[in-house]
């Protein structure tokens, strides 16, 4: 039930094959958790779910797959939103400084790394029924991914796309996706970017790299294996 992200070029049949056993794991974990509260339901999301479905308001799949969503997604995105602003704050120094010396701009500039370097580069939608897109014929059943990194650098929306600008204004990105599928933590990223990124300017005189950091070659999510960092405290 655990689907898995589309396979880098360089992943190995047997690295493919072990992120295969991992998700039948994790699907038996949850399959086995969702029936013990089922029987003794305690005062967390987990039994309200499951009340809703025992109701009808949710089908197997979607209480299956809405709590296997809640455990994951938000951990690695926040995570490499975290390491890509700190990348884009050492590659554009006068940023970092103007952030230092004016830490009220941790909120617009947590928006401009979603938007510059978003951990999420693209998601997929289904096609529910036959359409004409913009001269092209997309069949139901098909499979779209749609480019938010490429959207978030669309120079008709934004001015100066390729510039990395922390205190820029207006910055309707789409990081967090849009509509029925806007992002359920976007909330909860924004504010975990916002009190990590304070809290540098905050604690620490300086943040500075130290070593090459290394990316994550993988498709489906944006950051770092790692990013060595120094910190000066002041």
């Amino acid at each position: 039930m655990t689907t898995v992200a589309p396979p880098h070029p360089i992943v190995t049949p047997e690295a493919l094959a072990e992120v295969e056993r991992a998700g039948d794991e994790l699907d038996a974990y949850f399959l086995e958790l969702i029936a013990r509260r089922r029987k003794e339901p305690t005062d967390d999301l987990l039994s309200y779910f499951i009340a809703q479905a025992d109701d009808g308001v949710l089908s197997a799949d979607e209480l299956f797959s809405t709590v296997t969503l809640l455990f994951f997604a938000g951990f690695l995105t926040t995570t490499n939103l975290i390491g890509n602003g700190l990348a884009a704050l050492f590659d554009h120094p006068a940023e970092q400084a103007r952030l230092w010396n004016d830490p009220a701009l941790a909120t617009p500039a947590v928006e401009e790394i979603i938007r510059f370097d978003s951990p999420v580069q693209f998601v997929h939608r289904n096609v529910l029924e036959d359409l004409d897109f913009d001269g092209h014929q997309l069949a139901a059943g098909d499979v779209v991914m749609i480019l938010l990194a490429a959207a978030n650098r669309d120079p008709a929306r934004f001015a100066g796309p390729d510039r990395f600008d922390v205190g820029r204004p207006d910055n309707l990105h789409l990081g967090f996706a849009w509509g029925l599928h806007f992002c359920l933590g976007a909330r909860l990223a924004r504010m975990e970017g916002q009190l990590v990124f304070s809290g540098l300017v905050e604690r620490f005189a300086g943040v500075e790299p130290l070593g090459e950091p290394v990316r994550n070659p993988g498709l489906a999510i944006r950051g770092f294996d790692s990013l060595p960092v120094r910190f000066t405290p002041r």
